[in-house]
């Protein structure tokens, strides 16, 4: 029905997946000279382009210009307002334990920002985010990963210091920090949760993550947290239960 009322002019392909689009308001068109008038008057002159403002999934929002007597599309040199976060939608975020510090994790990038002047203070390369924390009185920046990883950067140069590749056999889905700040506790889809002990700060001691304790919960833990007096952890699992271990 629609075809019936409507032809099609040309599509429009971004380089992320497109959220919404809006026309833009023609341009005053240039004084022309009385033969280009004469020529509009009869019918002869081009068609006007049409401009189209859109906003991709990955947060930024290009100009688009369509000719529609050559029926293109190709998008405006310069318009274009970039990502202020992430190039991905972002996983997690926690926040710094004096709460100046924000983190945010997504595939491939973890991003440290300063509430105070929202601004990106660092980037950390890291595999796809899920989880995130601050430990070790903020100086180091725990990630877990959709691998089963875990990944430990400094947080004033930004490097990696530390990586358990198979921390996990599944998605480590939450990450929770230990009352004081040198344990951490993750949750996975490997159906079991565990705790870490922080050994060092970064800096020239270098620093990295030691196992303690596991447990086999049965099903996916989706969520953990510690108790504020750090004796209890409490774990929301896959079917819709929470457990508490003391």
């Amino acid at each position: 029905a629609a075809l019936a009322a409507l032809e099609p002019l040309c599509g429009l392909r971004g380089s992320h997946k497109l959220h919404s689009f809006a026309f833009l308001p023609p341009r005053k068109p240039a004084a022309a000279p009385s033969a280009a008038k004469a020529s509009r008057k009869r019918g002869s002159a081009p068609p006007p382009a049409v401009r189209v403002l859109v906003a991709q999934r990955d947060n930024s929002a290009a100009v688009w210009e369509v000719d529609t007597g050559a029926r293109t599309a190709v998008p405006v040199p310069g318009a274009c307002a970039p990502p202020a976060g992430h190039k991905h939608e972002p996983r997690a975020v926690a926040l710094s334990g004096d709460g100046g510090l924000l983190a945010s994790a997504s595939d491939g990038e973890a991003r440290v920002w300063s509430l105070g002047s929202r601004q990106c203070v660092r980037s950390l390369a890291c595999g796809y985010g899920l989880s995130v924390a601050f430990v070790a009185g903020n100086k180091l920046v725990a990630v877990g990963t959709k691998s089963g990883g875990l990944q430990l950067y400094e947080l004033a140069t930004g490097e990696l210091v530390h990586e358990n590749a198979s921390a996990h056999s599944g998605a480590v889905w939450s990450l929770a920090v230990e009352p004081g700040g040198t344990g951490l506790l993750s949750a996975s889809a490997d159906k079991t949760v565990a705790t870490w002990s922080v050994v060092g700060e970064g800096g020239g001691g270098g620093a990295s993550l030691a196992p303690e304790l596991s447990a086999d919960l049965g099903d996916d833990a989706m969520c953990a947290r510690f108790s504020p007096d750090g004796g209890k952890m409490l774990v929301g699992l896959l079917d819709a239960s929470v457990r508490v271990i003391h």
